[in-house]
């Protein structure tokens, strides 16, 4: 039996193992503009061993008839999921051709689009932030409760975001989004919408939970606390479990994102719903309707011996959801390495620099080399690395990740960004 993989993403290359292990034969599904998030040398060594095809439809009933018509008419599709965002609606519209388990078109098209969202929560009654919605000429409203965070309704990797504190900043942001949606990587700039949600400012503490759902219940296995920018909290900078928490207030926030997850109609697969914890309890900030990305599944694999990977592939064969809440055996935090300022590597940085940190911590990775330009970061896509540390508790494993950041910082000669302290 064929399982199929629709897009694909670094981390997501594990799901392609536990495929074969449970026998199936992964089929991957290149999305147009796939290669900006897994590079074609990457792709071509996977090629060695997996079948990998490439589809290059934009459009998606196009991708749709594309992918049906590479699989062809044989009735051994068993599965169709995705790891990668800008796959998950041609994954649950594959899904639903095939008739196989998965999430309904219309769950993630609602789940995309964030104007809608925050409608549906209004309607069904669960606590939200105010927001209104700008179109592609629209300009800033007189009447705005600031600060505010502008951001596109159906964005993602913190694409064109941005907290304005008053009408001055948010027509300069909006003025900018527009100008520069033209310079975005290929596969962001075709799918990212010109309109633009305005909301409230949610100020407090960032979590994600992740939901795991089969065809009857959805359940959060996990709580992460998530690691923002102190200059800038729209900027995401790594993770720690267990969350840091009180018991009922864990309760409630993960009972909140599950609700979440129901309002939307999202079942059969792994979803990462990001909440804020404010002084009047939970407020979401976004749903993902695919699961979590970069580092937070190894995290949590790391915290409790549990895969979201197999979870992920267990609801897609529709199997039902794994036992929750997943127990932590440890703690663990990573934190993401970025510049922030502008900066051209030191050429005579060792090539191997990263390996003596390596020898020290749980787990991490840089593509950081001698004599290459770096970007300030701005986005999800601007890391140029993570480290990652196991202690006994959250507290301890965030200090040595600080503790770690100012040797890198001292060795590279230039500043990271820094999370913001608790």
């Amino acid at each position: 039996m064929r399982f199929v993989v629709c897009g694909l993403t670094r981390p997501g290359i594990q799901c392609l193992e536990l495929i074969a292990q449970r026998g199936a034969r992964p089929i991957v599904l290149l999305t147009a503009g796939n290669e900006e998030i897994l590079p074609v040398a990457e792709v071509d060594l996977l090629a060695e061993t997996y079948e990998i095809h490439r589809l290059t439809a934009r459009e998606l009933g196009a991708a749709v008839a594309e992918a049906n018509g590479v699989l062809g008419r044989v009735d051994d599709v068993c599965a169709v999921t995705t790891t990668f965002h800008l796959a998950a609606q041609l994954a649950a519209s594959l899904a639903e051709v095939r008739a196989v388990p998965g999430p309904s078109p219309a769950s993630i098209a609602l789940a995309l689009d964030k104007a809608q969202v925050r409608a549906r929560l209004d309607e069904v009654g669960l606590p939200n932030l105010a927001a209104v919605v700008l179109g592609p000429t629209d300009a800033a409203p007189t009447q705005l409760r600031y600060p505010v965070v502008a951001k596109p309704v159906n964005g993602f990797g913190k694409v064109g975001a941005a907290i304005c504190a008053d009408g001055v900043e948010l027509s300069r942001h909006l003025h900018e989004f527009r100008r520069d949606q033209r310079t975005w990587r290929a596969g962001v700039r075709e799918v990212v919408a010109d309109s633009v949600i305005v909301e409230e400012l949610a100020v407090g503490d960032l979590y994600s939970a992740e939901i795991v759902a089969d065809a009857s219940n959805r359940q959060c296995v996990l709580a992460v606390r998530r690691k923002t920018g102190a200059l800038n909290p729209i900027l995401e900078l790594g993770s720690t479990v267990p969350a840091l928490l009180p018991p009922t207030d864990l309760g409630v926030l993960m009972d909140y994102a599950t609700d979440v997850c129901a309002a939307l109609g999202l079942s059969s697969g792994v979803f990462h719903v990001e909440v804020m914890w404010t002084a009047s309890g939970p407020r979401l900030i976004e749903v993902n309707p695919r699961i979590a990305g970069g580092a937070i599944p190894d995290l949590i694999g790391s915290c409790t011996g549990e895969s979201l990977f197999e979870a992920l592939v267990a609801t897609a064969l529709g199997r039902p959801a794994p036992q929750a809440p997943w127990v932590a055996r440890h703690a663990v935090s990573h934190t993401f390495l970025a510049a922030a300022e502008r900066t051209l590597v030191r050429p005579d940085l060792d090539q191997g620099w990263f390996a003596k940190y390596l020898a020290e911590i749980d787990s991490g990775w840089s593509t950081l080399r001698p004599g290459t330009r770096l970007e300030a970061m701005s986005g999800n896509f601007d890391p140029f690395g993570v480290v990652r540390v196991r202690d006994t508790t959250p507290a301890a494993a965030e200090a040595r990740c600080v503790e770690l950041l100012d040797r890198i910082e001292d060795e590279l000669r230039f500043p990271l960004v820094r999370p913001s302290a608790r």
